[in-house]
């Protein structure tokens, strides 16, 4: 349990067989993340959540944090659940309520389940706050209800570069759900593909969701709208396999098939990180075939990196993405450039045993960090440095000098060995 105002920061570890029960009935305190309820802010790297549970909402993590910020990167949330009473139980791998700050990197969502929101389940309720998932995976997760891989009640939600596959609701959804209350769910670059639904919108169904450079196929629904339900708005550069029962207005660089005449996004298998799900390796992603319509047809901007972690676009800034999370014929590239953030550059007084924290990097695999009484090129004066830690945090085994002048940097390096740097931060002791 993180309480409001409290700071966790939580590395390498496993969370197992946790449960949080509801001790006092429907909308209690209780009952709320299996592993970890958090009102604060909660910083988790390389964690792995098996087979926790939660009576109600969350059944690894739940979030009621507020303005705090939470980042779960490079993590596995698999086999967690909400015990379901046929009420709105949600979240069955994580649940995000009442504002906040979640960003969502490298992470795995996988057989997880609840009533509303297998994998995810958000319920902001039109309060301030955003939900950015990236570089992730909801897969084989179930919702008995509605949300198979997410279900999105009132809140701003951001999936980019994010593969949603193999999924299941009983309701509607299969995907994802998104209802009619204020916010919008966006899918960026994303692959939507093999959910079922055994309602309506096997791969989304929404009032409220927006969609740019992704793939919406093979998908399948108990009656209609195979791949979409209800009414979505297109960004342009989206592949839709079968639009019956989808409401929205193609754009020039949309395409899409029909009932009659399905439009098969032509991908490769689902790989599955050499088999394994453990935290760090790369989640699961589906990657286009040679000749498929999603190959050179997205947006000329599209990130830096794809969900592997590779360069995009292929043809080096000269055309165009993939539409989708991949691209084909990848190639390893370097990380984005590292943004530190506390301590706060020119910040003053800041404690002489600092922690110093740094955003989550797409494309990064490792971080050396260097701390010295010198400012850049440190080429003298370095105090402390650590090297090839997978962390987006460091404490240094010193007590700094106070009333002392500080400056310190991050390096990114991808696994192919492309790097990139941060800017030189500075700050003073108390």
């Amino acid at each position: 349990y993180i309480g409001t105002g409290a700071k966790v920061f939580i590395d390498k570890t496993a969370f197992s067989s946790n449960r949080a029960m509801d001790t006092t009935g429907l909308y209690s305190a209780t009952g709320r993340g299996g592993a970890i309820r958090t009102f604060g802010e909660l910083h988790v790297t390389n964690g792995t959540f098996y087979d926790n549970s939660a009576d109600l909402f969350g059944g690894a993590i739940a979030v009621n944090c507020g303005s705090a910020p939470v980042k779960i990167v490079n993590s596995v949330i698999f086999e967690n659940y909400t015990n379901f009473t046929g009420l709105i139980e949600s979240g069955g791998g994580l649940y995000v309520e009442a504002g906040g700050d979640v960003k969502v990197i490298g992470t795995e969502f996988h057989s997880n389940h609840s009533g509303y929101g297998g994998g995810v389940g958000v319920y902001n309720l039109g309060l301030s706050g955003t939900v950015n998932i990236i570089q992730s995976s909801f897969v084989s997760n179930r919702a008995l209800e509605n949300g198979g891989g997410l279900w999105v009640y009132g809140a701003d939600v951001t999936v980019n570069t994010s593969t949603v596959a193999l999924n299941l609701a009983e309701g509607d959804g299969g995907g994802a759900y998104g209802s009619a209350a204020s916010g919008t769910t966006t899918f960026r670059n994303s692959t939507i593909v093999d959910n079922i639904a055994l309602g309506s919108g096997g791969g989304l169904d929404s009032s409220s969701m927006a969609m740019r450079n992704s793939i919406l196929a093979r998908n399948n629904a108990g009656g209609s709208s195979d791949d979409c339900g209800g009414f979505f708005d297109t960004l342009n550069h989206n592949l839709i396999g079968n639009d019956d029962g989808c409401s929205f207005t193609p754009l020039t660089n949309d395409v899409n098939g029909t009932a009659v005449a399905l439009l098969d996004p032509l991908l490769g298998p689902l790989t599955d990180s050499d088999g394994r799900l453990e935290a760090g390796t790369y989640t699961h992603v589906y990657v286009p075939l040679a000749g498929s319509p999603a190959v050179n047809a997205g947006a000329l901007q599209c990130g830096d990196l794809d969900q592997n972690g590779s360069r995009r676009p292929q043809t080096f800034l000269l055309g165009p993405c993939e539409r989708g999370s991949a691209e084909l014929n990848a190639s390893c590239g370097s990380p984005v450039k590292p943004v530190t953030i506390e301590p706060a550059n020119n910040a003053i007084n800041v404690e002489n045993q600092p922690l110093l924290i740094w955003e989550p990097t797409a494309g990064a695999a490792t971080f050396d960090v260097t701390l010295a009484s010198q400012p850049p090129p440190f080429t003298g004066g370095i105090v402390a440095q650590t090297f090839g830690i997978t962390a987006t945090h460091w404490m240094p085994e010193v007590t700094l000098d106070p009333n002392q002048t500080y400056y310190w940097r991050v390096k990114a390096y991808s696994l192919c060995g492309g790097r990139a740097q941060s800017n030189a931060f500075t700050f003073s002791t108390s």
